[in-house]
């Protein structure tokens, strides 16, 4: 027997430069998550469902001084244009950093109000009350801008026009586990900047069903997106993008509404929050209503909040998650 021949499916991925195939897999399987690690090293697109939404993720690493790379070049492509014919090439993606990374690395703190700066001090801290829950668009450093080889790429953060100040957006997966896990398979193949963006066609509003993902990711692996992650042990009570809040010198701004709302997640801010103008939900968020009574009538910290929150996303608390509900439906295609 020849050796390709004894090679195991994994192996033989990769051998690959570039997906032979379009692969669906489970975010829990490790042999998964490593298949898809290895395709986003490569500079493909993964899609996968996150939570409550489908997102699309990749490498964010400069391939030099164009500003730009294959993954920016395949999400503009995977989204394609909106009804007046424009792309998104001029919106950044956003990072996927562990929140440590995010502080120490590029957070400038001399942007932020002096009335919040406290919450930012620590990043273990900062960890454990928004992890997983939240986008955070914080001032960037100008040294990771800055020299002919940046350490970020222009197209992962923006620059307000009326302050000139650089932003950085963030997600980090700390406390949805299966996530975090991921990131650090995908940071272990070697890629710097792990990058994240609604999965979606440009100008419609972001898939929240998983198969609906699967679809729409298997019509595009001619543009590069080469393998979407299903998550069996959703809930299915957070839908739609994750919230989004702006943090710089007039303190906390909240920017968009999300699958876990600002009146659940604001709560961890002490209510000190600017909400005069942002992005209504797609997706309703009377589920949280029972909740949202508990957190107010309690004096938690924003620690408890966050971890109560969790708990209610839970497959234990639930009694139920996806798979048991598409084995119910017949539908139930993926690895266990």
């Amino acid at each position: 027997m020849q050796l390709k021949e004894r090679m195991t499916k994994k192996q033989a991925v990769f051998q690959e430069t570039q997906p032979t195939e379009f692969r669906v897999g489970n975010l829990r399987s490790a042999e998964d998550r490593t298949v898809a690690a290895h395709f986003i090293k490569l500079g493909y697109a993964v899609g996968l469902y996150n939570r409550g939404v489908c997102a699309l993720i990749g490498k964010g690493d400069s391939d030099g001084s164009t500003g730009t790379n294959a993954f920016f070049e395949r999400v503009i492509a995977i989204k394609g244009k909106d009804g007046t014919g424009q792309d998104r090439r001029d919106q950044p993606l956003a990072a996927w950093f562990p929140t440590e990374q995010l502080v120490d690395r590029f957070l400038d703190r001399t942007k932020i109000s002096p009335h919040v700066a406290p919450l930012f001090q620590d990043a273990q801290t900062l960890a454990e009350q928004t992890g997983s829950l939240m986008f955070l668009r914080v001032p960037l450093r100008e040294d990771a801008i800055a020299g002919p080889h940046p350490v970020l790429p222009k197209f992962m953060y923006s620059v307000d026009t009326a302050t000139h100040i650089p932003y950085i957006m963030n997600w980090d997966p700390h406390g949805h586990r299966v996530t975090e896990v991921f990131l650090q398979d995908i940071l272990a193949t070697g890629v710097q900047i792990p990058a994240i963006t609604s999965l979606n066609a440009h100008g419609i509003p972001e898939i929240v069903d998983q198969h609906q993902g699967e679809e729409f990711s298997r019509e595009h692996f001619q543009d590069g997106l080469a393998m979407f992650l299903h998550d069996p042990n959703d809930t299915g009570i957070a839908k739609g993008s994750y919230i989004a809040y702006l943090v710089g010198p007039e303190g906390i701004q909240l920017i968009r509404e999300g699958n876990i709302p600002h009146k659940i997640a604001g709560l961890i801010f002490g209510g000190d929050v600017d909400t005069h103008q942002y992005q209504k939900p797609k997706y309703p968020q009377s589920q949280w209503d029972q909740l949202e009574v508990e957190l107010r009538t309690t004096h938690l910290s924003g620690s408890e909040i966050r971890k109560k929150v969790l708990d209610f996303l839970s497959p234990e608390r639930q009694g139920t998650n996806y798979r048991d509900k598409e084995k119910r439906r017949g539908k139930i295609r993926f690895k266990q």
